[in-house]
């Protein structure tokens, strides 16, 4: 979702994305930690950072310059989860801000009765990431351009200093 939402593989399916991050360690084992979407953003050409908990004063930083994110915790920790002591590792998107200052999320958890789109609040998204032992929070955001393609763009054709 974070790829396509930066304009990064938009011509290539989410099962096709899940795969290609499940490969890029080398392993073919289907267990996703925030470390390989970290490297799965940046094999997309998209800048990358991660930091481990419920870091929200970057979180805010980063999505009001533009960026998304991808946050792991406890899909039971989720409002609109069922109590239980179960747990269980969830990746969700962060796109942005609401009006009211939440976060907004979207979860490809598409289970009946649960909304794919909905906002969180920082108490919220707090329980959801400290879950998790390896709870976090990853960034990515468009590289910018090199020096050389924006003398180019601007018709400068001398090589850059």
């Amino acid at each position: 979702m974070v790829g396509r939402g930066l304009g990064a593989a938009p011509d290539v399916s989410n099962a096709q994305l899940v795969d290609q991050l499940d490969r890029l360690d080398g392993v073919v084992n289907g267990k996703t930690e925030m470390v390989d979407v970290v490297e799965g953003l940046r094999s997309l050409g998209l800048r990358a950072d991660h930091r481990t908990g419920a870091e929200l004063a970057w979180l805010r930083e980063s999505l009001a310059r533009g960026s998304l994110a991808v946050v792991l915790g406890d899909a039971y920790r989720l409002p609109q989860a069922a109590p239980t002591t179960n747990s269980a590792g969830h990746f969700v998107t962060i796109a942005g801000l609401s009006k009211g200052g939440g976060f907004v999320v979207h979860d490809p958890w598409s289970e009946p009765g649960f909304s794919r789109i909905y906002t969180l609040t920082d108490a919220q998204l707090r329980r959801f990431i400290d879950g998790r032992l390896d709870g976090g929070i990853a960034i990515a955001e468009r590289r910018p351009p090199d020096s050389r393609q924006i003398q180019v763009r601007l018709g400068d054709t001398r090589e850059p200093r």
